[in-house]
């Protein structure tokens, strides 16, 4: 079984202070903890590839965070379009 595994986002390495304490307490229970720093300013497109490639990839949750509010923005409408991908697919007929 493949472990699961969570990804721990801020706008800047200046957040890392802010965010640290949650990749230590994913590691306090060994769940696997990728930590990145996206600009969502500067790199909406590639915050949103990345959030793209997370289930794939086998991430359950991704923590965004610290001082960038646009990041939690853009990861917000990232979600809801993809919430309505989902309830626009059309099942086929049984």
């Amino acid at each position: 079984m493949r472990t699961p595994s969570v990804a721990v986002i801020m706008g800047s390495s200046s957040d890392w202070n802010i965010m640290n304490p949650a990749g230590e307490m994913l590691e306090k229970f060994a769940i696997h903890c990728e930590s990145g720093v996206i600009s969502a300013h500067r790199g909406t497109d590639l915050l949103v590839e990345y959030a793209r490639g997370l289930r794939e990839r086998g991430f359950i949750l991704a923590i965004p965070g610290g001082t960038d509010a646009a990041m939690t923005d853009r990861l917000q409408e990232f979600r809801r379009q993809q919430e309505k991908k989902v309830l626009n697919t059309k099942l086929p007929p049984q």
